[in-house]
């Protein structure tokens, strides 16, 4: 599970993501970096997986996934999602070339949210909504459910999304973890009903998601500025004390 902010075509940052990853502890996890064996990629890596949850490229590309909340439906074997990511951003193909492609291989996957895009194009696609959508400049909100779904924690992020968008900026990264790092659990009346039972419900409701076993591992702020440089911040929690921080900047490369 997890949370994401995207605004793209705003006139000081075409393009600005903020998210949450939610995971398991015990589940593996590299920090972002760029890969060794793909050294154009910036991104974490699931190291059981072998995919990640959200990169980018030095040619400016960039992709995201969340799983898309519902009960059951996990048992059989399937290709792990990080491998949507991943593909796209070490491959030639369009966003819209891309898209097509994942729809054709839809049923592979558990059901998942995924939006790709580059400095041209920005795309999203459910296997759960079976429509590809070609987003406008404008401001989104993600988490387990369909695009700008009516979550509380999505609808209430947004706004303060937009309010950090016209009043801070993202060099300056402090509120906007912080907003990320907001852990709230909504009143009941208010709560989806995914299937997962109303006490998973409320745990997961909450923009910051803490349980003994599995919450909030990282909080990830990038951005590309008007002079066309990249900018990475990932805090990673290593306990409920420590976060490690990952921090990169580089211009793009023209293709």
């Amino acid at each position: 599970m997890c949370t994401i902010f995207f605004a793209i075509g705003m006139p000081k940052n075409p393009l600005l993501i903020l998210a949450n990853r939610d995971e398991f502890y015990a589940r593996p996890t590299q920090i972002s970096q760029f890969w060794e064996e793909s050294p154009q990629l910036l991104a974490g890596k699931d190291l059981k997986g072998g995919g990640t949850w959200l990169g980018v490229t030095t040619t400016g590309k960039y992709a995201f996934v969340t799983n898309y909340r519902e009960a059951g439906g996990e048992q059989e074997q399937k290709k792990t999602r990080g491998k949507l990511v991943k593909d796209y951003l070490l491959n030639s193909d369009t966003p819209a070339d891309y898209m097509q492609q994942v729809w054709r291989e839809k049923d592979l996957y558990h059901a998942f949210n995924l939006v790709v895009g580059d400095q041209e194009q920005c795309l999203y696609f459910s296997n759960r909504v079976d429509q590809i959508q070609t987003l406008s400049h404008g401001v989104y909100g993600l988490s387990n459910r369909e695009l700008n779904s009516d979550w509380p924690k999505v609808q209430d992020g947004m706004v303060d999304f937009k309010e950090l968008l016209e009043k801070h900026s993202p060099d300056k990264s402090e509120p906007w973890f912080s907003m990320m790092q907001k852990h709230r659990i909504y009143p009941d009346e208010v709560l989806p009903n995914t299937g997962v039972g109303i006490e998973a419900e409320r745990v997961l409701s909450s923009l910051f998601v803490k349980t003994p076993v599995y919450g909030t591992r990282a909080i990830t702020l990038t951005w590309l500025d008007q002079q066309a440089h990249m900018h990475w911040m990932e805090k990673q929690r290593r306990s409920d004390k420590h976060w490690e921080l990952a921090t990169y900047s580089f211009p793009l490369v023209q293709t």
